[in-house]
């Protein structure tokens, strides 16, 4: 087993693949640029100010700091030469990596590389990607994923002396708890989606043909355009990005991976102007795998972008090293003053740099804070452990957090290296008011809002919903309901149709139903509500809202009743009217028109035959000796004969003619188109059925007695100047009466100039 390569503070680092033996001093060497060929190479000039020029030797204090530095920052940094020997490996590397001191002390190459490889979701993309990297000279970003769910950024450049590449530099971002904060935020704006317009993060989607579908307005702000309609007129794939930018890797990787994470470019805005973004994208596809379009989102890197360009001018050494950084470095002693500043974000410091440097902390920021500083690197000098701190600052008008690592320099100074995590908390506060927000709506919300299980659990309410149903907090109602369908429902089928609709169309609209309340009573509710669904389709709660409709509902009964009690009332009405209108026009005894009514329908009927010239005959008769039968078996008797003679009577005649009682035991008949020989038939008719009928023997007779009827007919005369329904009457009832004079039971036509002929 060849000799470890030392590295770090007494941490031993093993290299990727079979390095050749290499002394400390030759390791030390390397990190501080010396190669055996080449000797010293410049460094820059760390803390260095006023355009001041170092010497090109980096003297042991340089290399002190660099060591503080590169073991402070964040970020875990390897460097590794061409012959594969591990020439620096700071201990945030072996942490981030979690490597446990046993795999370390057994000096095994491959188990080493094994225990890296099984924490990570794709071992051999890894391998593939290190091996690739070594043949280039090119810089390289990309993330790595870890089987327990850690994220790494890693960055890789080329580690050049001059115009040779020495090696490369590795350096790895723990990005876990950003990407976290980052899906919770896309969590929470699919729920919220107003957060879609106050985004500080620009968010797109396009069509592979560069058509602009959707962009939010950090996206619109950002790249300088007014409206989503005006940024659509642009074709991104013709003139959206600087030249030399090659988009066709982006489509490329697009069809092969599905998604782009962390990538890097430059666009155009409307103005003409660069903006460098770094953008994460994911290609949305058809059921037959082709692309529809991409979504996607991107944030402003421009400053970080320029700051990077400022530090490329550093040495190359140098370069690779902090390049991947985006802290701010800076040493400042026992008493709180700034001794020296690393040429990092200087936009991320209160004051430029040449305004810090010799300054106390007293002087830049308020008495309490300084002291709370001064406190903690006190700590961290005496205790010789790094301390950890989150503070805000006021930068450029601008609120920015920081965390920062203190470590301990040496006896009398602190290392800072502060770390902007700004956007980390902005998300978290961003969160933190969705969640504040929504819980504000549910709880003030002047309906009933609900969450509940397939399974038939309350999952959450809101106060109003727990007061509509009588409960005494939503804590009450989760607490006591365990079983919707039993004890909210009255009804167990409104709860099947329910979950049959949230089935087949994801959710309910106005749905009302009987529920229970608390105490038992009953009350009904008007319900709108949604199924809410995982990835893959199935339904994993409800969520609705509920209005009571129970003083509705109870109108509603009152109203109905009030109708039915006003059409019963009204019923009755149109009956009594119907009453009052037969009893004005019919006889009450035989049901027959009576003469007022008969007189009204007769005059219409004879002004149409007058009119039109048809015929009209009028039959007028009465029982023979009636009198003798009242006088003899009474008036009850009478009347029954008169109902008897009035249905066999109306028996004989058609549907259109007229007959009504006229008066006593007098009958008249109206026949509309029949001439007085064509109603004979008809009167001899009724003669006869009415001779059928048989009474019970008279005093001083055996057989049962017969009615008869003697009958005069008349009909219309066309030529009387004078004729009406009184004239026929009159010559109808001439004829009746000379029927009688003539013995009684038989038909008289009234002749034409008046005399009548017996029939």
């Amino acid at each position: 087993m060849p000799e470890r390569n030392k590295v770090g503070a007494g941490k031993e680092i093993p290299p990727l693949k079979g390095p050749r033996p290499v002394s400390p001093d030759t390791a030390r060497a390397r990190v501080e640029g010396i190669g055996p060929a080449q000797g010293r190479s410049s460094l820059g000039g760390i803390g260095a100010s006023g355009g001041e020029t170092e010497s090109l030797s980096i003297t042991r204090e340089r290399y002190h700091l660099l060591q503080g530095v590169l073991q402070s920052t964040s970020d875990g940094i390897l460097a590794v030469s061409l012959e594969n020997e591990v020439l620096f490996a700071n201990e945030r590397f072996a942490r981030m990596w979690r490597v446990p001191q046993e795999v370390m002390a057994s000096k095994d190459d491959t188990a080493l590389l094994q225990y890296v490889l099984d924490q990570l979701s794709d071992p051999q993309g890894f391998l593939r990607k290190v091996k690739e990297l070594y043949l280039s000279s090119e810089e390289s970003f990309d993330v790595l994923y870890f089987k327990d769910g850690r994220v790494f950024e890693r960055l890789s450049r080329p580690m050049r002396e001059g115009p040779e590449v020495r090696g490369r530099v590795w350096s790895f971002r723990d990005v876990t708890e950003r990407r976290r904060a980052e899906e919770a935020l896309l969590e929470s704006e699919r729920r919220f989606h107003s957060l879609y317009d106050t985004t500080t993060i620009g968010m797109y989607r396009t069509t592979p043909d560069g058509r602009v579908l959707l962009s939010n307005p950090a996206g619109l702000r950002m790249l300088g355009y007014d409206s989503l309609d005006e940024l659509a007129k642009r074709n991104l794939e013709k003139d959206g990005f600087e030249p030399g930018y090659e988009r066709s890797q982006f489509h490329e990787r697009m069809k092969r991976e599905g998604t782009i994470v962390g990538l890097e470019s430059a666009w155009k805005r409307k103005d003409g102007s660069t903006i460098y973004v770094r953008e994460n994208a994911t290609a949305v596809k058809d059921n037959q795998g082709n692309i529809l379009y991409y979504d996607g989102t991107f944030e402003d890197i421009t400053e970080r972008k320029q700051a990077e360009d400022a530090l490329a001018a550093s040495e190359a050494e140098l370069r690779a090293l902090f390049a991947s950084m985006q802290d701010v470095v800076m040493a400042i002693d026992r008493d709180g003053t700034y001794r020296k500043i690393a040429p990092t974000d200087h936009g991320l410091l209160v004051r430029p740099p040449e305004e810090l440097l010799g300054r106390n902390l007293n002087e830049v920021f308020p008495a309490d804070e300084a002291e709370v500083f001064r406190g903690v690197m006190q700590s961290v000098l005496e205790t010789k452990q790094h301390a950890q701190i989150e503070y805000k600052l006021v930068i450029a008008g601008q609120t920015v957090w920081f965390q920062t690592t203190i470590s301990p320099l040496d006896e009398d100074s602190t290392l800072w290296v502060a770390h902007d995590i700004s956007h980390r908390r902005q998300m978290e506060e961003t969160v933190r008011n969705a969640e504040a927000k929504y819980r504000s709506l549910f709880e003030n919300a002047t309906i009933g809002i609900y969450q509940s299980a397939p399974n038939g659990s309350f999952l959450a309410a809101n106060p109003v919903m727990a007061r509509i149903f009588g409960y005494d907090s939503p804590e009450d109602m989760l607490r006591r309901i365990e079983d919707i369908e039993q004890q909210y429902y009255v009804e167990a089928a409104d709860r099947h149709e329910f979950e049959r609709l949230m089935m087949e169309q994801g959710e309910v609209r106005e749905f009302i139903s009987p529920h229970r309340r608390k105490d038992g009573g009953l009350i009904w509710t008007q319900e709108n509500a949604r199924a809410v669904k995982d990835a893959r389709g199935d339904i994993v709660s409800y969520e609705g809202f509920v209005r009571d409709l129970t003083g509705r509902k109870q109108a509603e009964e009152e109203l109905r009743r009030a109708k039915e009690a006003l059409e019963a009332a009204n019923l009755e009405l149109r009956q009594s009217l119907e009453r009052e209108r037969l009893l004005a026009s019919t006889d009450g005894l035989t049901g027959l028109c009576n003469q007022r009514h008969f007189f009204e329908l007769a005059a219409r009927e004879f002004q149409a035959a007058a009119r039109y010239q048809y015929s009209l005959a009028l039959i007028m008769f009465d029982l023979d000796d009636f009198k003798q039968v009242n006088d003899t078996l009474g008036h009850t008797a009478g009347d029954k004969l008169l109902v008897r003679v009035a249905q066999t009577a109306a028996a004989q005649v058609r549907t259109s003619d007229l007959m009504a009682r006229y008066g006593g035991d007098e009958f008249v008949v109206l026949l509309p188109h029949a001439s007085a020989h064509q109603a004979l038939p008809v009167a001899e008719r009724i003669r006869a059925s009415v001779a059928a009928i048989r009474l019970d023997a008279l005093p001083g007779q055996r057989d049962p007695a017969s009615i008869t009827l003697s009958i005069g007919i008349a009909e219309l005369r066309r030529k009387e100047a004078d004729e009406n329904v009184e004239r026929m009457i009159q010559r109808a009832d001439d004829a009746l009466y000379q029927a009688k004079r003539s013995g009684r039971n038989r038909t008289v036509i009234a002749d034409l100039d008046g005399t009548g002929a017996a029939g």
